[in-house]
């Protein structure tokens, strides 16, 4: 146990939080989604690349499924961003 008199030769001095450097995979996978958000060709996956990217800053660690993830978005532009076929109009009348 502590006594009061340690306890006052304390720094009350801020720590300041250590930040590490970004290694290579966030780094590049960071690179890609400033350049797709750049483009007006994918910002139908605006909501996604923000997301991943501010993952990938507060955790620095890049998952499978977020490479996955910007690999089918840069590989669609906009004309592919149309919705998807949804069924017969017409049906059940």
């Amino acid at each position: 146990m502590a006594r009061i008199e340690d306890l006052r030769k304390l720094d009350d001095t801020p720590i300041e939080r250590q930040v590490e450097a970004l290694d290579e995979p966030c780094r590049t996978l960071l690179d890609t989604i400033e350049e797709l958000l750049a483009s007006d060709d994918h910002l139908w996956a605006y909501g996604t690349l923000t997301g991943i990217r501010e993952t990938v800053r507060t955790t620095r660690r890049v998952s499978l499924g977020q490479e996955r993830a910007i690999k089918h978005i840069a590989q669609r532009g906009y004309a592919d961003a149309r919705r998807r076929y949804e069924g017969y109009r017409g049906r059940g009348r």
